[in-house]
């Protein structure tokens, strides 16, 4: 057992020319990844977020959020105050309500593109030039007649953060009314109002881009410029769905005309810690990072942070509904302190996007998971050496792949590289639970596979090619060493020529046109046939033990030695099993078993009338009634000591008028339809000229 398990076991070690083909597909392979990944595919991208979606299940599960809390305008509110959009009033008394529980930063998740159709003066001029009546509104304070400065007074009390969506080139449709909703690509601009302060200062490094690699905005759909004038910074409600369209980060930073703006989430975490201004810290590959007093937020190089998803994130916060904060049910201990985003989760806001655990995941629980990421120091951090480290393990691997293609057996190779897979999937597991580390396996993983599949194939192909090299010699040096058997008893019966070529060619002929016959079909596949024809040669064997004065004698032979002379096939069996025994070989082998059916059986006639065993009919094995008609064939056509050749058509007629008697009438049939490629090969191989006397 101690030396099954040794390492030299397992070893094999391939011919140089197959080890160099191994590490040339190797390199090549190497050199295709590392361009590929470069590259950035669309395949590849679309591998390793599905990879990334199973690494973020091996995150540990996170406590409920403490810092962040959701007031969401859900159906039972829509259902009890009306239709969406709700009238900016309503919206101003969640504000006030926030404000007066101790919200510590109130970001709302709705836009304010144009004013509010439903405010008195923008109804009553409505209602008079389309319909010619007059609403009677004088008795209602001015002040109440305006949605939108009630919303704005509002949002200057509780210092609440709205919010633009910025577009990215694409031309914005213009349309003179739009209702507010959460934010939205390509809606259009209403307003040319001047934003306040972006709220993000730039550190960058001497090494720092011109400009930086973060989104750049062409256009901004913003508040009116009531409500503009009104916020104490702008932040953007943007969403970055990966190339499949889930979300998975979350872009802190954009940029327009120079200035760069953050998004709702930063925005109210740094109002919620008293900041004066989030500071963007750039070096050479990028952003690196963004600041919020003693907060450190990691971010790829475009200012995005990824998201930590969890199976459970839209369970985690404190959902409010707006009903309930109108209504005054709320605890105010609920909101205290906290970081509070507005907004809707309504199927009529239509802002539901596609997260790694989600088909629908509501926009406005996506700026909650990222505060709270940002609170809780959660981070998940793909570093900028995270290609660097995969394309360092893509080399590694295909090196490590065809260092044991070089080595060990086939099966091996095939569990060290199982083990491998394995082992980059536990890796990446383990940096993403421990460290929060995100370096995706899929590309090493890819190049392990793939190289194990090239270059496996290339060993096996080259292997399956030296083993069939292999085959044919040893099959060349078993024909030789059959001859060299045979010819023994042609050195004593000289007069057979080249009785056991011609033979087994008759042999062959016979096999290949029963090979389809429904008697002969599962006797006579290829390798079967193969078997036959190698062991037709063996048929006369026996004679090694027929004396000479039998063998060798002019003459007809007596019944004592016509006894004898039978007896050949019996010899010719114990012969063969003998051989089969001392060499150590399975007697059940096809080739070996053939010989001995037809050393022994090849002058059994199909009437039972033949030797030595008197078989008859099927009992006689196929090899030997294939032999028997070839050998009689042959010895028709040959000169004998006591007798002259036969012409083919008397040996034809001979055969035909044997059918039923003396061969198997099928293989008569095979003999009738082949019986011209017997007559031209028998011309083609004639005896030699020999010596008869």
């Amino acid at each position: 057992m101690a030396r099954l398990i040794r390492p030299a076991a397992f070893a094999h070690r391939p011919p140089r020319r197959v080890r160099l083909l191994v590490w040339a597909a190797a390199a090549l392979l190497g050199l295709g990844f590392c361009i590929w990944m470069l590259g950035s595919p669309l395949f590849l991208d679309q591998l390793e977020l599905l990879g990334y979606d199973r690494l973020l299940r091996a995150l540990p599960a996170a406590p409920p959020s403490t810092g962040v809390a959701v007031v969401d305008i859900d159906e039972a509110s829509l259902a009890e105050l009306g239709q969406w959009p709700l009238p900016r009033y309503q919206v101003a008394r969640m504000l006030d309500a926030l404000h007066q529980a101790g919200a510590a930063a109130i970001g709302v998740d709705i836009l304010f593109p144009e004013p509010d159709r439903l405010s008195l003066d923008r109804l009553r001029a409505s209602f008079q030039q389309g319909l010619n009546v007059e609403l009677g509104v004088a008795r209602v304070p001015p002040a109440l007649r305006d949605n939108d400065a009630i919303l704005a007074a509002s949002v200057a009390r509780s210092g609440a953060v709205l919010g633009v969506w910025f577009d990215f080139g694409q031309a914005l449709p213009e349309r003179p009314e739009r209702p507010e909703r959460p934010g939205q690509p390509g809606l259009p601009a209403a307003s040319a109002a001047t934003l306040p302060p972006p709220g993000v200062l730039l550190a960058r490094s001497p090494r720092a881009p011109d400009p930086l690699p973060i989104p750049q905005a062409t256009r901004a759909l913003q508040p009116i410029p009531q409500l503009a004038a009104a916020m104490r910074s702008a932040a953007f409600h943007n969403a970055l769905p990966d190339p499949d369209g889930r979300i998975r980060r979350a872009p802190l930073l954009i940029q327009r005309d120079r200035e760069i703006y953050p998004s709702l989430a930063l925005a109210a975490v740094t109002q919620a810690l008293g900041a004066p201004a989030a500071i963007a810290q750039a070096g050479a590959a990028g952003v690196e990072q963004v600041r919020v007093g003693a907060l450190r937020i990691p971010t790829d190089a475009q200012g995005n942070l990824l998201l930590p998803f969890r199976p459970d994130s839209a369970r985690r916060f404190d959902r409010i509904s707006a009903l309930d904060l109108l209504q005054g049910r709320v605890d105010p201990a609920r909101l205290r302190g906290r970081i509070v985003f507005l907004g809707s989760s309504a199927t009529a806001a239509s802002d539901q996007h596609p997260t790694p655990f989600a088909r629908q995941f509501p926009g406005l629980l996506i700026h909650a998971v990222a505060a709270d990421a940002m609170l809780r120091q959660d981070f998940l951090v793909a570093p900028g050496w995270a290609v660097a480290a995969q394309l360092a393990l893509v080399l590694l691997a295909l090196a490590g792949a065809a260092f044991l293609l070089c080595r060990y057996l086939l099966w091996v190779c095939a569990v060290a590289g199982a083990a491998g897979l394995a082992g980059l999937w536990l890796a990446a597991l383990g940096l993403l639970a421990a460290h929060r580390l995100v370096i995706s396996p899929v590309p090493p993983m890819l190049a392990l596979g793939a190289g194990l599949a090239l270059m496996g194939l290339i060993r096996f192909r080259s292997e399956e090619q030296a083993a069939i090299r292999t085959a044919q010699e040893l099959a060349m040096a078993q024909d030789c060493a059959i001859i060299g058997l045979v010819s023994t008893v042609e050195t004593r019966d000289a007069e057979t020529g080249q009785h056991i070529i011609r033979t087994r060619s008759y042999v062959r002929y016979l096999a290949e046109h029963l090979a389809t016959h429904p008697r002969f079909r599962r006797h006579l596949g290829p390798e079967a046939i193969e078997a036959i024809v190698k062991s037709a040669a063996l048929h006369d064997i026996g004679k090694v033990g027929v004396p000479d004065a039998i063998l060798k004698k002019p003459g007809p032979l007596d019944a004592t030695e016509t006894h004898t002379m039978h007896q050949h096939t019996v010899l010719g069996q114990r012969i063969l099993e003998r051989a089969f025994r001392l060499a150590g070989a399975d007697p059940s082998h096809s080739f070996l078993a053939r010989g001995v059916e037809i050393a022994r059986s090849h002058h059994e006639r199909w009437d039972g009338l033949g030797y030595p065993s008197g078989l008859k009919g099927e009992a006689i094995p196929v090899a030997a009634r294939l032999m028997a008609l070839a050998d009689v064939y042959d010895a028709m056509r040959s000169r004998r000591r006591y007798k002259e050749p036969r012409s083919h058509e008397e040996a034809r007629a001979v055969i035909l008028d044997g059918a039923g008697s003396l061969f198997d009438p099928d293989v008569v049939l095979a003999f009738q339809a082949t019986q011209e490629r017997f007559r031209l090969f028998s011309e083609r191989h004639p005896d030699q000229d020999l010596d008869l006397d």
